[in-house]
């Protein structure tokens, strides 16, 4: 009993020391509070870290040395563990016919995959009871262990935060460590209660001042700490109506008894309640009719019909390139063309990951403002867009793209049209090197165009900078990750230089304009996460955009810009006349000595799933300022970037009038730009009946709804296709529940392929705010790898309230 009391106390007094560590930078009462909400983890791992010591020292050191050397020699076997089930498998989808059963076979396979690596380390054990050479083999076999382990458990966490994990394994340790302080002396039962009940009584108030006061949580949650982590466990306790969010703890439910109002429901429009938690009901509003936009006049002598080379290169952030002030020599080819035209100081991506930046940018709308429907989770762009190259195309350039064939086949659909060559380069991969393939095709394209008649404009797009980074030997800052982001984004910007070198060659110079820009930027933990698509601080939202003038003065424009103002400024350089301008600006005026707009507010978004019906956090950038709103937690913050270019003092309650007036401006364009969607959702997802020539005979479901058939065909897009889904049901009735659809697809052999389980529209219009009588259609893309045996077969079920009430259907074949 007194060893349990000891090791009860030694887990608190751990979690508070890590509470009072992690306290010092977000709330000390928070910090120990939530970090005591993980002591009982601290009191059984502790227990358990004990007895393994306790025996250790109870048996020949020796033994047990050989021992864990036999099995860390094993560690090679793990990847023979992990074949093993990977063979398992493939063999269960493919043999068994009740999937119900594949879980079952697949747990005692991966038992006797581990058995049969436990009897190995024990024939090993045996072999080497006697041998002198066990430390040696310990040493090989842990470093075997480790390698093994290291690229899995990578590959699993790449972006999730470790501070949470090192955090618990270091309590662990602190509370083994006290223990053995506390046991080796008699200190009294009552200092012990003491040191104890203190931090128990610091902690339960800090729980709940992080529970009411914002102030308390905001410094908590901007942080990947354990406390936020813990922070995040304890919203879901207290997650009544079990909607995914929490009333408390920053969860944003106003409403924890309805679990159709959260901060991620479809908001109903014009119904008087507040579904979606954002303090006001969604109001459609017409939709507006945009001006054009407007274009200024140019210098005599910059106004002609320039041709284009626009290079976008993914996942560069602007602070890591030379011609930003970087302190290593990443662009020195690009520092040489921003000698003349408009370098943008502080651009912005309108979203934060390629399948939404790029169309985006070329179309000079938000993502909010697109013309656009969400097929599963593939983008598909509809025509009257307008973007940038569709519009050169018809003012009489000749226009061609040039990408890696998984970019143009995997982020998007339907930019094509506005090229007279849009290809994909399958010698250019996100996982190799791809510069030197896009660099000999985009030479080739130059030779072939630069003996036409009329200008033309190419797009390329390279990949290099994206994770994985590769290492270039020509580039060699290190081997950190950091260090070969850099080599990347050098390897760019050499190839590069050899087209401008080109182009020169080519005796173009003096008439082509040169684009340099990024979908987004890239982290490095900065703000606790690493990658992109997750938050918009500068480092994942701000981005390079050069556009290198022959004949102009250079000229660097400070004001925050938009990489939507992207075809506004170009058309306006290149003579094509004004579109209807969807917020996008010229800035051709800054190359006559214009004025910079200080005044503009600039939006960004990174959306949680490929549209922005659910962005993780939103950003609105009204110079010095940015306002941050996170959705899904409720965390806010308000920054002065002048001041603080790192972002890491949150202004939000230092400075609560300027908070107000841009969490206001951010609130109206997030609803602006939610109520175009739904829109559209509405608009073409709402029919007056099927097509003729439809599957499946019309037949009633349960809960308020009728299946009326369904229909698998292929859809074109410019150099390809993908196959198309479409259901149609019907709303019947006052009442309906919330219907779910489950597409599975087979492969030849039977063996299960993939199933997507998602509502339809993602949420945006969800099958129980159907009005009687509507007729919805839902449509997907299906795109799978070619190594699965064809022809794949598709079938359909729907579900409601965990039971299916349709199904399965066969929906047909993928050949």
């Amino acid at each position: 009993m007194r060893v349990l009391a000891l090791l009860s106390a030694s887990a608190v007094l751990a979690a508070t020391v890590g509470g009072l560590l992690e306290g010092l930078f977000t709330h000390l009462g928070a910090g120990i509070g939530l970090w005591l909400c993980v002591s009982p983890g601290f009191l059984i791992g502790g227990g358990l870290l004990l007895a393994a010591l306790t025996i250790a020292q109870r048996q020949r050191l020796a033994d047990v040395g050989r021992f864990w050397a036999s099995l860390a020699v094993c560690g090679w076997g793990l990847a023979g563990l992990v074949i093993w089930l990977r063979l398992g498998t493939v063999w269960a989808m493919r043999s068994v016919q009740d999937l119900g059963l594949v879980a079952p076979i697949l747990s005692g396979w991966i038992v006797l995959g581990a058995l049969g690596l436990l009897g190995l380390s024990l024939l090993l054990f045996a072999r080497l009871r006697r041998s002198r050479a066990a430390p040696a083999i310990a040493t090989v076999g842990v470093l075997a262990l480790g390698a093994t382990l290291w690229g899995p458990f990578r590959a699993l966490t790449k972006d999730m935060p470790l501070a949470p994990l090192l955090a618990l394994l270091a309590g662990v340790g602190v509370t083994v460590l006290i223990f053995k302080l506390l046991s080796r002396r008699r200190l009294p039962v009552w200092l012990i209660a003491a040191a104890v009940a203190l931090p128990l009584f610091v902690g339960v108030w800090g729980v709940l001042q992080y529970a009411r006061y914002a102030h308390v949580r905001q410094p908590v949650e901007s942080r990947q700490t354990l406390s936020r982590w813990v922070g995040l466990q304890l919203g879901g306790l207290a997650d009544a109506d079990a909607d995914g969010h929490s009333p408390i703890f920053g969860g944003g439910d106003c409403d924890d008894a309805n679990p159709a109002i959260h901060p991620w429901a479809f908001d109903v429009p014009g119904n008087g309640v507040d579904e979606d938690c954002d303090g006001a009901d969604l109001v459609l509003l017409p939709a507006p009719q945009p001006a054009l936009e407007r274009h200024h006049p140019l210098p005599p002598a910059l106004d002609r019909r320039w041709n284009l080379l626009f290079v976008s290169v993914d996942t560069v952030r602007a602070d890591h390139l030379s011609v930003y002030g970087y302190d290593r020599p990443t662009s020195p080819n690009l520092d040489a063309l921003a000698r003349a035209g408009l370098v943008f100081e502080r651009a912005y991506t309108p979203a934060n990951s390629t399948r939404l930046a790029l169309p985006a940018m070329l179309s000079g709308r938000a993502v909010g403002d697109l013309e656009a429907d969400l097929w599963g989770r593939n983008l598909v762009l509809r025509p009257g867009n307008q973007p940038l190259f569709e519009r050169l195309r018809a003012a009489g350039w000749r226009t061609e793209a040039t990408m890696p064939l998984q970019v143009r086949d995997g982020m998007w659909f339907g930019l094509g049209p506005g090229f007279d060559a849009y290809d994909g380069n399958p010698e250019a991969t996100i996982h190799d090197v791809s510069v030197p393939a896009l660099v000999k095709d985009v030479r080739a394209r130059l030779d072939r165009l630069s003996q036409a008649a009329e200008p033309w404009a190419i797009w390329v797009h390279f990949v290099e900078p994206h994770e994985p980074y590769l290492a270039h030997a020509a580039h060699a800052f290190g081997s950190a990750p950091i260090d070969k982001y850099d080599a990347e984004i050098a390897s760019v910007d050499s190839g590069l230089g050899q087209l401008v070198a080109h182009i020169k060659a080519l005796g173009l110079a003096d008439s082509t304009l040169i684009v340099y820009t990024a979908d987004h930027g890239e982290e490095f933990d900065e703000h606790g996460r690493r990658f992109h698509g997750k938050q918009v601080y500068d480092e994942s939202a701000r981005v390079p955009w050069i556009i290198h003038v022959p004949g102009a003065t250079s000229v660097r424009a400070p004001a925050p810009a938009s990489l939507i103002d992207l075809p506004a400024t170009l058309t306006n350089l290149m003579g094509v006349p004004p579109a209807p301008s969807h917020g996008g600006v010229s800035h051709v005026p800054l190359l006559s000595g214009g004025a910079p707009d200080w005044d503009r507010g600039v939006y960004l978004e990174c959306a949680f799933d490929g549209f922005a019906t659910r962005a993780q956090q939103r950003g609105w950038v009204r110079w010095p300022y940015k306002a941050i709103v996170d959705q899904r937690t409720g965390l806010e913050g308000l920054y002065n970037l002048e001041d603080d270019p790192l972002e890491t003092q949150n202004l939000r309650l230092a400075e609560p009038d300027t908070w107000q007036r841009l969490a206001g401006e951010l609130a109206r364009e997030s609803q602006r730009y939610r109520g175009n969607q739904l829109r559209q959702v509405l608009a073409r997802g709402i029919v007056d009946a099927p097509p003729p020539g439809i599957s499946g005979e019309p037949q009633p479901i349960a809960t308020g709804l009728a299946w009326l058939g369904h229909k698998l065909d292929t859809i074109d897009f410019t150099g390809h296709s993908a196959p198309r889904l479409r259901i149609w049901l019907k709303a019947e009735g006052p009442k309906r529940a919330r219907a779910r659809l489950i597409m599975t697809v087979h492969d030849a052999h039977g063996g299960r392929v993939r199933e997507q389980n998602s509502e339809p529209f993602l949420d945006m219009y969800p099958s129980d705010a159907w009005a009687d009588g509507q007729v919805i259609e839902v449509t997907r893309l299906l795109r799978y790898s070619a190594r699965y045996a064809r022809p794949l077969k598709v079938e359909l079920r729907l579900m409601a309230e965990g039971k299916t009430i349709l199904g399965p259907v066969d929906a047909g074949r993928i050949r």
